[in-house]
């Protein structure tokens, strides 16, 4: 997806937005607007521009376009006022750059027969998501959207519709005209999470699964976590009892445990439904699983806490917790210390904590490893770029998962992204999540992982098997073998 950063008014605006940006929009000639610069303004500032960002005069009085167009030659112009469909025809039949036509999201059709991309903006009416996903469907020109954007929005917006690209201006400025670094680079961090997890993240009042009934292990209001007897990690049973069984000793950080021993684990996953593959498996069958999954030969069980694209929720972490011993990671979009600590109550284990997601959400790594750490639960770090993955080691992240689907893009299955974790230093457990459908495929996560996968995760194959014990049998005999 592209950006495009409007209102550029000096070299510190350039200089602000360049490095995020992939076109830079120059008001012209407008002096209604805060943003205005003159011709020659303009000129001086496009020549500091860095080479592969796009310089876009945008011109909202059509009387001057031409004049304009042929002062500046930018690599882009959009016609930013009153035009109708034949002026912005006649006008591209006498220029030699794209152009661009803001518009509203009812006229952008007529536009898209005669520009080379369409930008709705609510300057030229409110617009629904409906309507402009209906655009974009239909458009046969690139649609940019535009108007009322910001950083605390954005996750937001890309959870309902799927642009081109984005134009902003007074949404990441600390002052018309002025625009703020910082801004500038939170829009872009959270409009690089896609459009996959967007909507999931940015929706205000989220609940990851806790929306029925009261906080598992909630207790009193002085436990938050348990935490009235020091000995009592849930706050229930006696203080060596956990789960009512065993030595609490035995459960610290014991998904950590249960995946660095010797040879490849196998860790199944309880996924209701997904966003690439429907539902997955009836509501009844999945606390029932658990026991064919622990017969089969898991090594521990990832459960789906996040409701509105995997089905998931809590109460199914708990419904997991008191059907096996086997370790339990929350996996889903927890973001801060008060997830964790529900995911904890239900019977965690260990949770996921998603680098590029927790970036978008200003997070720090360090501190919510530090919190699990507190919870004596495991941090499972989830990484997609190689300076993710060192920022995470340096956070303190002992456990490292590297998904082989494209869950920031167009969700393909690439084995090959396992690859990242061939430099990992040992000590730091390394699982290799999604794509298995059959033995062949974890021997190509061997060989990709250069012998470095200490586990793999799987799920959706799993789940549609007819028989999920003989599939995590299966599985689970092909790990022993790969891992020699």
């Amino acid at each position: 997806m592209r950006l495009k950063v409007c209102g550029m008014t000096g070299a510190e605006d350039i200089a602000a937005c360049s490095e995020h940006a992939d076109a830079l929009g120059f008001i012209v000639e407008f002096p209604e607007s805060p943003r205005s610069v003159t011709i020659e303004e303009a000129r001086e500032l496009m020549r500091t521009v860095p080479p592969f960002i796009t310089r876009v005069a945008v011109i909202p009085d059509f009387t001057n376009a031409e004049r304009i167009y042929n002062d500046l030659h930018p690599d882009a112009v959009q016609l930013h006022g009153s035009e109708t469909a034949e002026d912005v025809r006649t006008f591209k039949e006498g220029v030699r750059c794209p152009v661009i036509k803001a518009c509203g999201a009812a006229d952008a059709l007529e536009f898209a027969r005669h520009a080379d991309a369409v930008l709705i903006d609510n300057k030229y009416g409110e617009y629904s998501p409906d309507e402009v996903q209906n655009v974009i469907a239909q458009s046969p020109v690139p649609v940019i959207l535009a108007g009322g954007l910001a950083p605390d929005n954005i996750l937001d917006v890309l959870g309902e519709v799927r642009p081109y690209g984005l134009d902003v201006a007074s949404g990441v400025e600390t002052r018309p005209g002025r625009k703020d670094p910082a801004k500038v680079r939170l829009f872009r961090k959270r409009m690089d999470l896609g459009m996959t997890v967007g909507g999931i993240v940015g929706r205000k009042g989220r609940d990851i699964g806790l929306g029925k009934g009261r906080e598992i292990g909630q207790g009193n209001g002085h436990d938050r976590m348990g935490q009235g007897n020091e000995h009592d990690r849930m706050g229930q049973g006696n203080e060596h009892d956990r789960m009512g069984q065993g030595n609490e000793h035995d459960r610290i950080f014991r998904f950590y445990k249960s995946v660095s021993k010797q040879g490849l684990s196998v860790i199944t996953e309880i996924k209701p439904s997904s966003p690439s593959g429907g539902e997955l498996r009836e509501p009844d069958d999945l606390n029932s699983i658990v026991g064919s999954m622990e017969r089969g030969g898991a090594d521990a069980i990832s459960i789906l806490v996040e409701p509105e694209q995997f089905g998931g929720s809590l109460e199914l972490l708990a419904g997991a917790r008191s059907s096996t011993e086997l370790p339990l990671l929350a996996k889903g979009f927890l973001l801060n210390d008060n997830d964790i600590n529900k995911a904890a109550r239900a019977g965690a284990d260990a949770v996921l904590l998603m680098k590029r997601v927790l970036d978008a959400e200003l997070q720090d790594l360090s501190a919510l490893i530090q919190h699990c750490n507190g919870l004596n639960i495991d941090a499972v770090v989830e990484v997609a770029t190689a300076d993710e993955l060192a920022s995470s080691i340096k956070a303190g992240a002992r456990i490292i998962q590297v998904n082989n689907r494209d869950i920031y893009g167009d969700l393909d299955i690439d084995l090959r992204r396992t690859g990242l974790g061939r430099g990992l230093p040992r000590g730091v457990i390394f699982i290799s999540a999604s794509g298995v459908e059959g033995p062949s495929d974890i021997a190509k996560i061997m060989v990709n992982s250069g012998g470095r996968a200490d586990a793999v995760l799987i799920g959706t194959s799993i789940m549609r098997s007819e028989d999920v014990e003989a599939k995590v049998r299966e599985l689970a005999t092909a790990a022993k073998e790969a891992a020699g």
